[in-house]
């Protein structure tokens, strides 16, 4: 997700046509499993189940690191979420990237939908949460992928800021292990209006590069700086503008890829909805 400049890149090692395998097939029955207690819940409890949407427009597609596509994408994602008193928090996440331009010959088509299922312990001063992604690629030959991930964070209001420390093990196509850490600061400027700064940095072993870069070592693998401005409108409807920093760090991974994807200025404006 490299030619051109890389789509979970250099896939000689990970998808090259389209598989279905029993992998896959057990992860599908888990995701749906998930989702039909997300639907089922109120027989544990009596707290129904929120749904909320999002629609980014991004001037670039960069994940870990990766530039996915340096033309303009579209973003948008739903979610389901519920949450069982003494239990705990259950969600179920679909999230697509929509390509605005033929740069892989997918214009106006998606190019990668993501399923995602977690679940997050009840709320005490640490959140700790589990959970797994399964990424498909519709419209091109790059194989789906599966993801297991743990994470957990703090919030300490008094200063404020935020902490974030993320595990995830790519089982399937990869056979890899990416480390994400992140500490973020929301300030209210007034009632309507929050700036969020955020700087995280990721590190991964041999598996994950090779699978994603060709090389064949660990290696710190990039690092963000991101400013996002969120206004709220109501109680269900807010509009988000932002910009990220993403720089590669490892001078093996940086040779892997063109010189212009070695590091990106990204904006993006987002509609956010709660239901």
């Amino acid at each position: 997700m490299n030619e051109p400049s890389g789509f979970k890149q250099n896939t000689q090692k990970m998808r090259n046509f389209p598989v279905f395998h029993s992998r896959t097939r057990f992860l599908l029955s888990a995701l749906l499993s998930v989702s039909f207690f997300l639907y089922s819940g109120t027989a544990f409890s009596a707290e129904k189940i929120d749904l909320s949407a999002s629609l980014d427009f991004c001037s670039d597609y960069v994940w870990r690191g990766l530039v996915i596509n340096d033309e303009a994408v579209l973003q948008p994602s739903l979610a389901a979420t519920h949450t069982v008193t003494h239990i705990g928090t259950f969600s179920f996440t679909l999230w697509g990237n929509y390509d605005m331009t033929d740069y892989y010959g997918t214009q106006n088509k998606f190019s990668e939908i993501d399923l995602i299922a977690s679940y997050a312990l009840p709320s005490g001063p640490l959140g700790l949460e589990v959970g797994i992604i399964h990424y498909t690629f519709p419209n091109t030959e790059f194989r789906a992928t599966t993801e297991v991930y743990i994470s957990a964070g703090c919030e300490l209001k008094s200063l404020p800021l935020s902490f974030s420390f993320g595990v995830y093990y790519d089982f399937d196509e990869i056979d890899g292990l990416y480390i994400a850490g992140k500490i973020m600061s929301p300030i209210t400027l007034n009632p309507k209006l929050t700036l969020e700064m955020a700087l995280s940095t990721g590190y991964a072993d041999s598996g994950y590069n090779l699978g994603y870069f060709n090389v064949s070592s660990s290696a710190c693998v990039d690092s963000q700086t991101s400013l996002r401005l969120t206004y709220t409108i109501s109680d269900s409807f807010s509009l988000s503008a932002g910009g990220q920093y993403m720089f590669l760090l490892d001078s093996a991974l940086k040779d892997s890829v063109p010189i212009n994807n070695r590091n990106k200025l990204i904006g993006c404006l987002s509609l956010n909805f709660d239901f």
